[in-house]
């Protein structure tokens, strides 16, 4: 039988539920029939006892009456009076046998003495009930004595009354004498050897009682060993030990018998008809389960178009109703979910899972007949400025457009999904690289046409990504990051497209691990500060000292800022490092200044740093560990910084304009940034960039920009320094157009701080304010111009 099934544990269970309520049924009755059958034998025990007493009571009271009538007999008192013995014996022979008496005679004055009240007495010859009544004939006074053997005639006597086995015992000093018993009263006569045998087994079972009543103290009822009920009844004196032991058999064996028989038979007819019942239930509700159960598997297998025909109108029939119809339910969401979990609720193209499902499909069935494919990564340029000038709404339109153009260029076998935000994903089935490039031109046109929007066209245009399998990778996960690689090279280039180029990738990987090792340098201390030198052109100030940072990378060696720099601007790791700059060239130049060496210092700030809203914050704590004038420190931020966020630029330029700090805008000229925007800034100094510096002898328009920007600056009452000077006749043309500072390698490149200290101790920078600077070529041996310094480090 198998008992998974609910048909077997029906049956099972209703059979052992039957056997168990009958098994403990004829337990329960047995129990009580027993105690039943013990409280009625200890009843008919106790009563017995009574009936007992009365017997011998009675016994004695007709003795009385006839011992009277003897001691009226006259010829029994002559031969009292004349002592003849034989003569008196033979009278008293003629009541013996009528009185049913085993002893009727005179008893000697001293046994009488020690007898006469006495109702029972042990003999030599046995155990016997007697009674002792006077004789007298007004001289001669006598007791006649009338007794009767406690045997087995007496023992059936009293059975006959009371409905209870009796036997006399006499306990003495060298055992147990079994008097009489109604239990041998057939057997004692005949002498036989099993009444000897059933003598010796009646006493050891009396022996048992005695010891047992000795035990508890008690003549309460016990159970003898062949299991009758017993009672121990003592007889005359105490001191004699004579008893008379009443017993009950257990006749209520045949009656559990019977009831057990009984009961079997009605639990094998319950356990036919439970059998009965279980088929019949398996077959009307099991069946219906069964085929329930088999349609849920269905269902969970995701097998929606079957259901299940089961007609009832009980609760098997609406289960089955509610089945259909929740498979129905189920389905309909099964397909909406799909729809939800693998398109793109925008564009209705596929999303990044179905995208990287079907890529893994691709690679997967490649392992046992390769098929080339391709991969694109698709970022569009200028969606940012769609959603943040024109909104969302106008993003999602655009979206929208863009889905609808790569469908049409595409072909149906082409997979196109939508990653997220702007980015879309392409699956080509083919690897060759003409098609490749063709397509992605295709694409490229597409996303170049202007979008209409709000009365109005919008140029989008976009950069692609392109990998191919197997050329570049196995994987998925590798050929979308070796695409994304090279989707942001197109974009860096401005070439449109870009397949993956080994090379590159293993460059960015090694900028990669650059992160962690920024963070690390940050921790050890492994950064160094050197300081280059603004020299004033007009008046002999004390040079303000521009705060660079070097990187001496304990297994890399040197790595150039503008290697790891741009780097950290582009993880945001900068912070970091801006965070350290600050701590610690305020730091030293606040040890400078308690020394008594009057040092300015100018720091760089970059666009991350800006938008930092802790930039205030981390500067203030740091002035405030140290003793370095507030006036002399200079925050230098780059126009281009203040474009990214403007309103948030102007925030925090404001802020630290606030707290005292003088701020100069770096770079001026690279960040397209309005005259009016620079105007409206509370800035101190403007910084035009080395690219106008560098060309303005060349270039009379680059010349005008730099000239139009120093007039502009002390128009706004900045002070205008120029930056990356190498030539000396930069240095006059400058000079020429009235900058303020000047900065580069003509005057001094980046120093350490004891070179530094050096240098400033020579003073000579006190050379550039005021001098002469001659155009004609007036030099000297050394190749320098006369009246100026040699340039330091050059």
């Amino acid at each position: 039988m198998d008992f998974k099934s609910l048909r077997a544990r029906l049956l099972f269970f209703f059979s052992s539920l039957l056997i168990l309520v009958q098994l403990i049924a004829l337990v329960l009755m047995n129990t009580s029939t027993t105690q039943i059958s013990d409280e009625a034998a200890a009843q008919q025990l106790s009563d017995s006892r009574g009936m007992i007493n009365h017997y011998f009571a009675a016994q004695r009271e007709s003795w009385v009456n006839a011992g009277k009538l003897i001691a009226a007999d006259r010829e029994v008192l002559a031969a009292l009076r004349t002592k003849e013995k034989p003569v008196l014996n033979n009278l008293l022979e003629r009541y013996r046998e009528p009185l049913k008496v085993d002893h009727l005679a005179v008893a000697s004055d001293t046994a009488a003495e020690k007898q006469r009240f006495q109702d029972f007495i042990r003999t030599r010859k046995g155990l016997y009930h007697q009674v002792m009544v006077p004789i007298s004939d007004g001289g001669v006074s006598a007791w006649l004595r009338i007794a009767r053997r406690l045997d087995n005639r007496t023992a059936t006597e009293i059975k006959d009354i009371t409905n209870l086995n009796v036997s006399f015992i006499n306990k003495h000093a060298q055992g147990i004498n079994l008097e009489g018993s109604s239990r041998l009263s057939a057997s004692a006569d005949n002498g036989s050897d099993k009444a000897a045998a059933d003598a010796a087994e009646l006493i050891a079972q009396y022996a048992a009682l005695l010891a047992d009543r000795s035990n508890k103290s008690s003549s309460a009822n016990n159970s003898a060993t062949d299991g009758s009920k017993a009672m121990l009844m003592p007889l005359g004196e105490p001191h004699l030990e004579i008893y008379a032991v009443l017993q009950k058999s257990s006749d209520h064996g045949t009656a559990i018998s019977s009831l057990r028989t009984n009961l079997t038979l009605l639990a094998a007819f319950s356990l036919l008809l439970s059998l009965g019942g279980g088929f019949f239930i398996a077959k009307t509700v099991s069946h219906p389960l069964k085929m329930l159960a088999e349609f849920a598997k269905e269902i969970q297998l995701g097998n929606y178009a079957k259901t299940v025909e089961i007609t009832r109108k009980d609760e098997i029939g609406e289960l089955a109703y509610t089945l259909n119809v929740m498979n129905q339910a189920i389905a309909l969401r099964e397909e909406e979910m799909m729809h939800m979990a693998y398109s793109d609720t925008l564009t209705n193209l596929p999303n990044r899972a179905m995208f990287n499902e079907r890529l893994a499909r691709a690679v997967s069935t490649t392992d046992r007949t390769p098929t080339p494919f391709t991969i694109m990564m698709i970022d569009l340029d200028r969606f940012k400025f769609i959603n943040d000038v024109l909104g969302h709404e106008s993003g999602d339109f655009a979206l929208r457009v863009v889905a609808k153009r790569l469908l049409a260029v595409l072909r149906k076998s082409d997979t196109v999904a939508r990653l997220g935000g702007d980015e879309f994903g392409i699956i080509l089935p083919t690897a060759d690289r003409r098609r490749v490039v063709d397509i992605a031109r295709k694409v490229l046109r597409a996303l170049e046409q202007p979008v209409a929007m709000k009365s109005q066209h919008v140029d989008l245009g976009g950069s692609i990504g392109i990998a191919s399998f197997p050329t570049h990778g196995t994987e998925a996960s590798a050929l979308l990051r070796f695409a994304d690689v090279a989707m942001y090279e197109a974009k860096r280039s401005g070439s449109g497209f870009a397949f993956f180029d080994q090379d590159s990738d293993a460059y960015k990987q090694t900028h990669l691990s650059l992160l962690g090792d920024i963070r690390k340098a940050v921790a050890n201390n492994e950064f160094e500060l050197y300081f280059q030198p603004k020299v004033a052109l007009r008046q002999a100030d004390t040079p303000n000292m521009e705060v660079l940072i070097r990187w001496n990378h304990p297994s890399r060696g040197f790595i150039p800022p503008d290697e790891f720099i741009p780097f950290a601007e582009h993880t945001g790791a900068v912070r970091l490092i801006t965070h350290w700059v600050i701590d610690n060239a305020i730091a030293q130049a606040g040890r400078w200044h308690e020394q008594g060496t009057e040092v300015k210092i100018s720091l760089n700030v970059s666009s991350r740093d800006l938008l930092n809203p802790n930039l205030s914050t981390i500067v203030q704590n740091a002035l405030s560990k140290s003793k370095l004038p507030i006036d002399h420190l200079c925050l230098e931020i780059t126009e281009s910084a203040l474009m990214d966020d403007p309103d948030k630029a102007r925030d925090m330029v404001q802020s630290l304009h606030d707290m005292g700090i003088r701020l100069s805008i770096d770079d001026y000229g690279t960040g397209y940034s309005s005259l009016a925007y620079v105007a409206n800034l509370p800035v101190n100094e403007l910084k035009i960039d080395k690219v106008f510096v560098n060309n303005m002898l060349d270039s009379a328009e680059d010349s005008a920009i730099v000239r139009s920007t120093i007039e502009l600056g002390h128009y706004l009452k900045m002070t205008v320094v120029a930056e990356g000077i190498e030539e000396r006749a930069e240095l006059a043309r400058l000079r020429e157009f009235g900058c303020d500072y000047v900065q580069g390698y003509l005057v001094c490149k980046p120093m350490q701080e004891a070179e530094m200290l050096t240098w400033l101790a020579r003073k000579e920078w006190r050379d550039y304010a005021g001098a002469s600077l001659l155009m004609e070529e007036e030099s000297t041996s050394d190749g320098t111009l006369q009246g100026l310094p040699k340039a330091a480090n050059s």
